[in-house]
């Protein structure tokens, strides 16, 4: 694994002040990384609004400031600025200040959630993903292989669920350590309904291992 891509939904993010305030702008698109200054990450982001005020410059709330306001323009319907984002150490410094993670293209919040599209080391990625997970449910997790791009055929969020579950009471242990209908007590679904998610996610993952599709 080298890139992913993470997707977040809406409803597990709307208990952050930070969301909830980014939100009453349309879209904060990424545009690229600029810096490490101290510790802190400085992001340049396409911030598109339709009338809603930008923050001043040097606003700052829970370690996310505004740092400059390069610029302005409008179309004949929005209004776009071109910021740079401060992110505090405190909130990053564990994924990036070793130099071998990077936000890329197409990582963005809008009203349909947060997308989050990652590259580096294996380590590093995973880490950030893992912590991700333990803070906010993840929507969707898939990944580039090869030339192809992001192919967007991993596990959805049930299949995930379903496989975990799976993993950690030894489905896949030789003998196994549980069964379809323990599985389908422990996560309350029927035993069609964890046989299905097994078999469609167990075909995603192997699929992408072996690089078809």
């Amino acid at each position: 694994m080298r890139a992913v891509r993470i997707e977040c939904g809406l409803e597990e993010l709307q208990s952050d002040s930070r969301i909830g305030l980014a939100l009453e702008m349309l879209s904060w698109d990424y545009r690229g990384c600029l810096d490490m200054d101290g510790g802190d990450l400085l992001v340049m982001c396409e911030c598109i609004s339709s009338g809603a005020p930008l923050p001043p410059q040097g606003f700052s709330i829970e370690g996310v400031t505004l740092e400059r306001i390069l610029e302005q323009w409008h179309d004949s319907m929005f209004k776009h600025h071109l910021v740079v984002l401060r992110f505090d150490a405190n909130l990053i410094a564990r994924y990036f200040s070793g130099a071998d993670l990077s936000l890329i293209s197409g990582t963005n919040l809008t009203s349909r959630g947060l997308v989050l599209q990652i590259t580096g080391k294996s380590e590093s990625i995973m880490r950030l993903v893992t912590d991700i997970r333990e803070r906010v449910p993840v929507r969707s997790l898939t990944t580039v292989q090869g030339g192809k791009g992001l192919i967007a055929s991993g596990p959805d969020l049930d299949q995930q669920r379903v496989l975990r579950e799976a993993f950690i009471r030894g489905w896949y242990d030789e003998p196994k350590g549980t069964s379809v209908r323990k599985l389908s007590t422990a996560l309350g679904i029927s035993k069609s309904s964890v046989a299905n998610h097994l078999i469609r996610a167990e075909r995603k993952v192997i699929g992408n291992y072996l690089d078809t599709q």
